[in-house]
């Protein structure tokens, strides 16, 4: 628009001076007139018109004047289709294009407070990432140690349960021995038993066969009455 503006002024100041030089080519026409008509009646006595039009530098200003006259009325032509019509034209373009900078303007500062807001919840949400996060390492730690420490509860119970298994054999074999050794008892026992009572009974046969025999009290009680009858 300024371009166009600033083509309009120098438009104008041609034509301004295209006119001053085709009004001073006409007073120097009027002037050279005057002089040929002078020149004329001191050696002519036909018609000053006639005279002055067939002088070769007045025909040649007169096509200078014309040549001017037409590039003033071209630029003026010029100036008119650009001057009300299209500088209405030209305004109202810049009036729109003025609102629309200010539209774009208003666009532009609501843009700029929804990044802000959009880049402090961006910071915020970053912030919480951070954080969870944080807490995630944290709870990842926590899992890795409990896992460790399964790990380590585990290994014990199998060695646990290994020693268990062993000590159960451990303990079923003495038990075994201890069953074996019970019986070998009982055996010795019933074996002592047996031995005990067979000198037991070997003692009395021979105390039996050492001791004599006693009399029996009733043949003496019949001998006595016997005798108690013969006296």
């Amino acid at each position: 628009v300024e371009d166009k503006t600033a083509l309009v002024k120098r438009e104008r100041a041609r034509a301004k001076k295209l006119e001053r030089h085709a009004e001073g080519l006409t007073a120097e026409i009027e002037q050279l007139k005057k002089t040929v008509i002078q020149k004329g009646q001191q050696v002519f006595h036909g018609s000053i018109q006639h005279l002055a039009a067939e002088t070769p530098e007045v025909s040649k200003l007169h096509k200078q004047v014309e040549f001017y006259k037409n590039e003033a009325r071209q630029l003026r032509q010029q100036m008119d289709a650009q001057r009300p019509e299209k500088v209405l034209e030209l305004q109202g373009t810049v009036k729109a294009q003025n609102e629309e900078t200010e539209k774009l303007r208003e666009e532009i500062k609501t843009l700029r407070n929804l990044m802000g807001r959009q880049e402090r919840a961006i910071n915020q949400s970053k912030e919480i990432d951070s954080d969870y996060s944080a807490k995630l390492q944290n709870i990842i730690g926590d899992l890795q140690v409990s896992r460790d420490e399964n790990r380590r509860l585990r290994e014990r119970l199998e060695g646990a349960e290994k020693s268990a298994k062993s000590r159960g054999a451990i303990e079923e074999g003495m038990r075994r021995k201890v069953e074996a050794l019970e019986k070998r008892n009982k055996g010795l026992v019933a074996q002592m038993r047996e031995e005990r009572e067979g000198k037991k009974a070997a003692a009395a046969e021979q105390t039996k066969a050492k001791t004599p025999p006693k009399q029996s009290p009733r043949p003496l009680a019949e001998s006595a009455a016997a005798a108690g009858l013969g006296a």
